[in-house]
């Protein structure tokens, strides 16, 4: 039992840890485009963190009912593609922007592979998502 509990406490660890690292690697990368206050970069961390948190939640659905998992990692996105417009002023816009638009170029450049490797339409989808 004692040898159980500890497994259980040390996969949360490991999972928190997993969470946190992902949520600073996407601060990280949003920072080296878009120059953000210490302020909007504790934010950042917080809507990331959260977005892990839900990520995970979902996570078991993506082999089981990949359909329900979609919508609920598109749904997941968008709510956390909007918390990051409303922490960008209006000077940060412009490279926001076009930090998008080149993570739009390359999820195409990977739409036109996944479909040449023949995957289902939902596959794609969903790849894409992720790749968002």
């Amino acid at each position: 039992m004692k040898k159980l509990m500890l497994l259980s406490v040390l996969c949360l660890m490991s999972m928190a840890t997993f969470a946190q690292k992902n949520a600073d690697a996407a601060v990280a990368e949003l920072t080296s485009k878009v120059e953000l206050s210490d302020v909007q970069e504790a934010k950042l961390l917080s809507i990331e963190t959260q977005f892990a948190s839900d990520l995970k939640e979902i996570l078991k659905l993506k082999e089981s009912e990949p359909k329900t998992y979609y919508n609920k990692l598109s749904y997941l996105k968008e709510v956390k593609l909007g918390a990051i417009k409303d922490l960008i002023n209006e000077d940060q816009m412009d490279s926001y922007v076009a930090y998008r638009t080149a993570k739009v170029q390359a999820r195409n450049a990977k739409y036109k592979k996944w479909q040449a490797d023949d995957l289902s339409e939902l596959e794609i989808r969903i790849l894409l998502m992720e790749a968002m």
